[in-house]
């Protein structure tokens, strides 16, 4: 596996109109890598060179080139047209979330996982000196045993109760970059879903059709987890089936694989692009699991006694960036309260800040209501 080359990221720059992704021209997945990993990104990245030169650079065929060229130029000069405010509300309102057939959760997220969306799910991370520094009396959920990965196992699951046109069941993606995915425990998972849901129509699924309705792709280094996400368009495509897309974790290899901080940003700015584009083109939901580191400040530590958790969210710093967390619609918050694990909504532009307890046990990821659908 060829390593992601730095010096080549964002080598070239443009002073045109054309800060256009070069993953929203529908190039094919291999092609696009290799532009990627010489330093094309954009189609300002394309202006006077030619099919030979970019051949070379690129290290793919000149016919290739030439089609690169021609596809980019093409679409740099097209007329765009927008959706209407109608087309937009028929379009939220036509659009059936994915259930979690969890209640609690789903009230909190005004019906389950919606589609066209992307949910951020996160836990803190605190380190020990941190938390006895400030002396908390409160418990902050950190490190692993939140429920993150879990939760996407079983979303995965839970989405294929869900019917598409053809009749046939739902599919999900789940894209594992920390080796999470223990698949001896997704297949116990499925066998408890089956029986715990039967009313719900898993009685029409085995267990075997569960785990075949997940797409699981296991990613070691950035350049990996980027040809998966710009080989999904062709595999949406093909697989009209798959709803939703579960990422464990986009955060992980970005802690290793930059050393300069504006590149990673500028890296980090497509991801983002890239998977919202790609939940509203073809209609999934798209949700994953991350990480909130807490940086002290004399001003939070002065604060943190005073001021109500949820009040509190600014005064926490995402390993990813400012950027990165105001290009995410609905974050989610695993934590621990008590005994008991609590999902808390952070941010929602349509939805109120809520609270709801799950547990997860042997039989996979359950609700604590009383309430049943």
């Amino acid at each position: 596996m060829q390593h992601f080359d730095e010096s080549n990221f964002c080598k070239r720059k443009s002073d045109g109109n054309m800060d256009v992704p070069l993953a929203a021209c529908g190039l094919a997945p291999s092609v696009m890598v290799a532009l990627f990993r010489a330093g094309f990104r954009y189609q300002k990245d394309l202006v006077d060179i030619s099919a030979r030169e970019l051949a070379n650079e690129a290290k793919i065929d000149v016919k290739d080139a030439v089609e690169v060229l021609e596809l980019a130029r093409s679409k740099a000069n097209r007329v765009i047209v927008g959706d209407t405010a109608l087309d937009l509300l028929q379009k939220v309102t036509s659009s059936e979330p994915i259930t979690t057939r969890l209640l609690g959760i789903d009230r909190l997220l005004g019906g389950g996982l919606q589609r066209g969306e992307i949910i951020e799910i996160c836990e803190y991370k605190t380190p020990k000196s941190i938390m006895t520094l400030l002396n908390w009396k409160i418990t902050i959920g950190g490190g692993p045993g939140t429920g993150k990965t879990q939760f996407g196992i079983h979303a995965c699951l839970a989405a294929q109760f869900l019917q598409n046109t053809s009749g046939k069941p739902s599919s999900a993606v789940f894209i594992d970059s920390e080796g999470s995915f223990i698949i001896e425990r997704v297949a116990s998972m499925a066998e408890h879903c089956l029986a715990d849901f039967s009313q719900l129509g898993a009685s029409r699924l085995t267990r075997d059709d569960l785990l075949r309705g997940i797409t699981y792709y296991r990613v070691h280094d950035f350049v990996e987890q980027m040809e998966v996400l710009h080989s999904l368009p062709s595999y949406f495509k093909t697989v009209i089936e798959c709803k939703l897309v579960v990422i464990d974790t986009i955060a992980f290899h970005f802690r290793h694989g930059f050393e300069d901080y504006n590149q990673r940003t500028r890296a980090l700015d497509d991801v983002a692009s890239l998977l919202n584009k790609l939940a509203t083109d073809f209609n999934v939901a798209s949700c994953h699991d991350e990480g909130i580191d807490y940086r002290p400040t004399s001003a939070s530590i002065r604060c943190v006694y005073h001021v109500p958790l949820l009040e509190c969210c600014s005064l926490f710093s995402r390993f990813l960036g400012e950027s990165w967390a105001h290009s995410i619609e609905n974050r989610v918050l695993f934590e621990w309260k008590a005994d008991c694990r609590v999902a808390r909504l952070m941010k929602s532009a349509t939805l109120p800040h809520d609270s709801a307890f799950f547990e997860v046990s042997e039989r996979g990821v359950r609700d604590k209501t009383d309430d049943t659908y």
